[in-house]
């Protein structure tokens, strides 16, 4: 074991040093190529030619419509797009600024990045409270927006972090973008800053900086101190997720039914702790809380003898019991007594006391002061610390266990209320800037009882560390310096997941751009890219189209053996990487087949996809439950999100496929399609012809045409007709991009 330590040491020393020389954490150079060949394709002609593989040909026109209309916007292509470039493939780049300008684009790639921003409608496990965030689906609606205004990349970034920081208005809608911090999932304030920390890091830059909570990185130049540096920024910023109002409802009269409905919530709630407050301040009870408060006092009760006491002696609260041995201890016998309260609590201590009579008289005499306003007793009552100041707005103090139920249950309704209420008005989920910021020190450990001595915060030492500036808000600084085009990590990472969302793999691993994984097969690439992006804007839209312009976008899909036996994980390309439709672009297209697709609202509150009034919503919209996640989620590999998703897994089930033939929505839909009169109106063959091309964008091959009639008999049901749909549904090729 002696041997083995000095030797472990002096391997993890070996990977820090190294580290300082990490691909990814020196700036990216873009090499120069030749001017007439589109870069895309010559840099990966370079190292196709380094492998010894040729490119696939060009796949047909059908097909590059097909996939880019799915990579931009989740949607299929129409017959009119798809006929426009077989007639003239040069209208290729017109059809990609079509799709970019479609709203349905910003709905597409607002999903891919509530992945990496562990989006949910719900803090996750909340004991018996209700756990919707109401405004969750705001930030969603900032997303979508931000992606269709094509905002640049590095303001994307800053909005995210630090929007409070640089608006101009309290009501501004950009604040929104603060639920990037605020909809992870909620509980010990440690976990969720450490949450916070991660999605930052992991999101922007692809850098797992948490790895550093406990001890310095133990394989990337990232210290404790490095992380506690960001965990002392995000933790000074105390989320409020019922925000300012940052817009008005478009429906008037949605709006002023919201209203009502929530006045009425509202009015409950006032009833439920005005009685409270009343019983507080009876004389009748308040004789009782004198008498218990003197008795928990004398007797030096605890909460749970308060409870009990209270309970079987006058059926009052335990809590409030308390909160009078406190008060009595300092107004009736501390060093300042007030008179009338000393006296009370001197006769009270008299042997053969008529202690209930002595509680009674005082009570009535405390009443008739309150309503006059005069006296000391009047002054006492006002004292924060005494029971009879506490309102409605202090009551839940006093809480019984019953209490806490029935104003969970009204805060409930109002949370389901604003949450699903298409009348009310929208709110951003913000984070509230402390006015001083607690010092940053090391928990040591990573235990937060072995706090560390205070040290300034600061930049990631690997990255040029120093100082945050003492003149403006840490969380600001920390957002320029993650945005800034000097920081080698941010262009990387996001033209690595949109390389990635396109070409269904990245050119590296987009969770870690750590010493343990790698350089890149294919860094010149990446490199160019990031380079590219910084001068063009970091527009988003500029680079789907130099992509997609490429030629190697537009490849078949098709194997070749020796390409597979020189690049079996086609690392440079050379083929089109076949593709699974997601879980949302999967269930849209059905539903946009089926005709129930309503693509004229963009936006708007979350909707439970279980529901048939759900259909004609786009899957972005769905209802996300992190504590319970429907089946439909998990089968079809939705990541959980209670952590950051830098890719999504791709499994293959009996349930997906099943889905498609048993599920409730497919049911529906199939009878849908059968029903309408454009397919009515056919006979058995064009009923056919007319199924491969409205579902599969194609006509059918003689065989797919004779094998689907025979299936079908000379006279077929609407229910045989409604199981093909489902079947060509459920087909590889209605789900997979070729």
């Amino acid at each position: 074991m002696r041997r083995i330590l000095p030797i472990v040491l002096s391997l993890l020393t070996a990977v820090a040093v190294q580290a300082e020389d990490h691909w990814a954490y020196n700036s990216p150079v873009a090499i120069e190529l030749p001017a007439k060949q589109h870069p895309v394709d010559a840099l990966l002609q370079r190292q196709r030619k380094a492998t010894g593989t040729g490119a696939n040909g060009l796949a047909e026109p059908r097909q590059w419509a097909i996939r880019a209309s799915f990579t931009l916007t989740g949607l299929p292509p129409t017959a009119e797009q798809i006929a426009r470039l077989e007639a003239d493939p040069k209208v290729w780049p017109k059809l990609l600024d079509e799709w970019m300008a479609n709203p349905a684009y910003g709905e597409r790639w607002a999903r891919h990045w509530m992945d990496v921003a562990r989006y949910a409608d719900t803090i996750g496990y909340n004991f018996q409270k209700d756990n919707r965030f109401p405004f969750a689906w705001t930030y969603r609606e900032w997303l979508i927006d931000a992606f269709n205004r094509d905002i640049p990349w590095h303001e994307f970034i800053t909005l995210q972090i630090a929007a409070d920081q640089v608006v101009d208005k309290a009501d501004h809608p950009d604040l929104a973008a603060l639920g990037f911090l605020t909809v992870g999932p909620h509980g010990l304030r440690e976990v969720m800053m450490d949450d916070r920390v991660d999605v930052v890091t992991r999101g922007f830059m692809s850098t797992t900086v948490s790895c550093a909570r406990c001890h310095d990185h133990k394989t990337d130049p990232i210290s404790i101190e490095d992380y506690y540096s960001f965990f002392s920024v995000l933790e000074n910023a105390d989320a409020n997720p019922r925000g300012p109002i940052i817009g008005t409802p478009a429906n008037a009269e949605a709006h002023a039914k919201f209203k009502a409905e929530m006045a009425k919530i509202d009015d409950e709630k006032h009833q439920f702790r005005h009685a409270i407050v009343k019983q507080l301040r009876e004389p009748k009870t308040l004789a009782g809380y004198l008498h218990l408060g003197w008795l928990a006092h004398k007797q030096n009760w605890e909460l749970d003898r308060c409870q009990t006491g209270s309970f079987k002696t006058y059926k009052l609260r335990g809590k409030a019991t308390l909160q009078w041995k406190k008060f009595l201890a300092v107004s009736a016998v501390g060093d300042k007594p007030a008179p009338r309260l000393a006296q009370w609590y001197s006769e009270m201590d008299k042997e053969g006391a008529n202690r209930e009579a002595l509680c009674e008289a005082l009570a009535k005499e405390w009443d008739a002061a309150i309503k006059s306003g005069k006296g000391q007793l009047a002054n006492q009552a006002k004292r924060q610390l005494c029971p009879l100041s506490f309102d409605e707005g202090r009551v839940q103090h006093f809480f019984t266990q019953k209490d806490g139920q029935t104003n969970r249950e009204i805060e409930a309704k109002r949370a389901k209320l604003e949450s699903s209420h298409a009348g009310g008005p929208p709110r951003a989920m913000i984070v509230m800037e402390r006015a001083k910021y607690a010092p940053a020190r090391v928990y040591e450990r990573g235990d937060p009882t072995q706090k560390g001595e205070p040290f300034e915060r600061h930049w990631l030492t690997v990255l040029g560390g120093g100082e945050f500036p003492k003149e403006q808000s840490p969380r600001l600084s920390l957002a320029q310096k993650v945005a800034d085009s000097n920081n080698p990590l941010t262009a990387r990472a996001i033209v690595n997941r949109v390389w990635a969302w396109h070409f269904g793999a990245p050119l590296v691993n987009p969770g870690d751009f750590g010493p343990q994984t790698i350089a890149p097969k294919q860094q010149e690439l990446l490199d160019w890219l990031a380079v590219w992006f910084v001068e063009n804007d970091q527009s988003l839209k500029k680079l789907h189209r130099l992509l997609l312009t490429s030629e190697t976008f537009r490849l078949k899909a098709d194997t070749v053996a020796t390409n597979v036996n020189r690049d079996e994980g086609n690392t440079t390309f050379w083929r089109w990487n076949r593709q699974r439709l997601s879980l949302e672009a999967m269930r849209d297209r059905l539903l946009i087949t089926a005709g129930a697709l309503d693509l004229s609202t963009i936006g708007g509150r979350s909707v439970e996809l279980e529901k048939p009034e759900a259909d004609k919503r786009r899957t972005i919209y769905a209802f996300i439950d992190r504590l319970e996640l429907p089946g439909q989620f998990t089968n079809f590999d939705l990541p959980h999100p209670d952590h950051h998703a830098p890719k999504r897994l791709e499994t293959t089930v009996p349930q997906q496929a099943l889905w498609f033939l048993n599920g409730e929505l497919a049911h529906r839909q199939s009878k849908a399609v059968v029903n309408q009169s454009v397919f009515k109106t056919r006979n058995i063959k064009q009923r056919i012809e007319w199924l491969y091309q409205h579902l599969l964008l194609r006509d059918p091959s003689e065989k797919e045409r004779s094998t689907l009639s025979a299936w079908l008999g000379d006279k077929p049901s609407d229910a045989a007709w409604a199981d093909a749909v489902q079947m060509l549904w459920a087909s590889n090729e209605f789900n997979f991009l070729d």
